[in-house]
């Protein structure tokens, strides 16, 4: 499975590009280093405590972790529902044939930025594509040192 899993990260995913901007990667790296030291350390504390406590305790734990986030589920869904509900039925009178038709200058056109301040907007943009372009090695690096003590700690 690891060999499996690693063979399709390294041999697939990691080249592939972004099906929507092709100058970013698929993998978003800044958010991989945020979440897997959190998500190994999560991972190694449940398995010390699955060891450790005795199994009425962690079905109570999974139970009221299930219960709490039902609830807070539920509450969400209740509030969408009702502010669409109440969307529903509000009218918004418009009179027929009204139509708001507002012009926008060619100098205000986000399209066609000109002048000193479209060619510092030009400039910038085209430095964060360059940056998103190239490839993130010392993130790549990053998470393995991150799994690598991980690793040598619950060993």
């Amino acid at each position: 499975v690891f060999g499996a899993s690693l063979f399709s990260t390294f041999g697939t995913f990691l080249w592939l590009k972004h099906p929507r901007s092709t100058h970013r990667p698929m993998i978003a790296w800044d958010v991989a280093t945020v979440l897997m030291p959190a998500t190994l350390l999560g991972t190694t504390t449940g398995v010390f405590l699955n060891k450790v406590c005795p199994n009425w305790l962690i079905m109570l734990l999974l139970v009221l972790l299930c219960a709490v986030t039902g609830k807070r589920t539920l509450d969400r869904a209740m509030k969408v529902w009702a502010k669409e509900s109440q969307a529903a039925y509000k009218q918004i009178p418009q009179a027929e044939g009204e139509v708001n038709t507002t012009l926008i200058s060619e100098s205000e056109s986000p399209e066609s930025p000109t002048g000193d301040r479209g060619q510092q907007q030009q400039a910038e943009l085209l430095r964060e594509i360059e940056m998103e372009s190239r490839f993130p090695w010392g993130s790549v690096f990053q998470l393995a040192r991150t799994w690598l003590v991980v690793m040598c700690l619950s060993l």
